[in-house]
C-alpha cells in the first residue's frame, strides 16, 4: 500500500527516469469472509469463519503472519464487533505469489449474541457495520477502490422461527455500490453483504448524496432479525413429523 501508484527514480544504462509504480485494481483489494454461526435458545452462539485478504488488505494483514497465536487473538480481541466472546482457536497463512493473498480461519464462542426476550430472540446479521455520518458540506476522498463481501450463514432452533427479515438492500452511486440479502432455508438464514467503494475525488456538492449513501448503509447494517418461539403444539407436530420421516 506504501509504495503503490507512486514516483519512483528508475535506474538503466540510459540513465534515470521518473516512472509510476502500478496501482491495485478494485478487484485486488479484496476481503472475503465466510462463515457460520449456531445460535442457541439462551442467546448463546458457537461460530467459525474464514477470512482472505488480498491488495492492500493484504499489506495491512502482513504483520500478522509473525505474531502468535495469542497474539492473532489480541487482534481479533480489538478488531470483532462482538458483544462478549472467545476466540477457541485461530490459524493463519499467507500464499507469497506475485500476487500475495493471507487467510485466517478462527473458531469463536458468543455469549449473548441473539437478545433473549420472552418468547423472541432478537440478532443483528450484519458483523461488519458502517457508522451513521452528518450530513454537512465536506468534500470526499476514497484512497483505494476496495471491495468487502460476507457471506454467513445464521442456524437457529428448531423451536424458532423467522418472525421478521430486514428488506433486501440494493445501492449504486457514482463511489460504489452496496447488496445486502437475506434469504431462509428451513432453520437457517443466509446472509450476504457486499460493499465496494470507488477511489476518487468528490466534491462538496455531491456531499448530500454521499451522505444519504452512507447513511442507507448503516441503517441496513443495523437491522436485527427476529425470532419467534413457536408454540407447544406447532413444535410437538414438527418433532413428530421429523422422526416419522427418519
Amino acid at each position: 500500500e506504501f509504495t503503490s501508484n507512486r514516483y519512483a527514480l528508475l535506474i538503466s544504462p540510459d540513465g534515470g527516469k521518473l516512472v509510476r509504480t502500478p496501482d491495485f485494481k478494485k478487484e485486488e483489494n479484496e476481503v472475503i469472509r465466510s462463515g457460520e454461526i449456531k445460535i442457541e435458545s439462551l442467546g448463546n452462539s458457537s461460530g467459525k469463519f474464514e477470512s482472505t485478504y488480498h491488495g492492500i488488505f493484504f499489506d495491512r494483514r502482513h504483520e500478522l503472519s509473525s505474531e502468535s497465536d495469542k497474539e492473532i487473538k489480541d487482534y481479533l480481541n480489538q478488531s470483532l464487533d462482538l458483544a462478549t466472546f472467545k476466540i477457541d482457536s485461530v490459524f493463519f497463512s499467507e500464499d507469497k505469489n506475485e500476487k500475495p493473498g493471507s487467510k485466517m480461519y478462527y473458531e469463536v464462542n458468543i455469549r449473548d449474541f441473539a437478545v433473549v426476550s420472552k418468547q423472541r430472540l432478537f440478532f443483528v446479521p450484519s458483523l461488519e457495520k458502517i457508522d451513521f455520518i452528518v450530513n454537512d458540506t465536506f468534500n470526499v476522498r476514497i484512497v483505494s477502490s476496495t471491495i468487502n463481501i460476507d457471506s454467513i450463514v445464521y442456524d437457529f432452533p428448531d423451536e424458532y422461527t423467522v418472525e421478521y427479515l430486514p428488506e433486501n438492500v440494493d445501492l449504486t452511486a457514482s463511489w460504489g455500490t452496496y447488496h445486502y440479502s437475506l434469504q431462509t432455508e428451513s432453520n437457517r438464514i443466509i446472509f450476504v453483504r457486499k460493499i465496494e467503494l470507488n477511489k476518487g475525488d468528490y466534491s462538496k456538492d455531491y456531499f448530500n448524496d454521499f451522505y444519504k449513501f452512507i447513511n442507507r448503509i448503516a441503517t441496513a447494517d443495523h437491522k436485527r432479525i427476529l425470532l419467534k418461539q413457536k408454540d407447544t403444539m406447532t413444535t410437538k407436530i414438527a418433532n413428530s413429523m421429523s422422526q416419522l420421516n427418519r
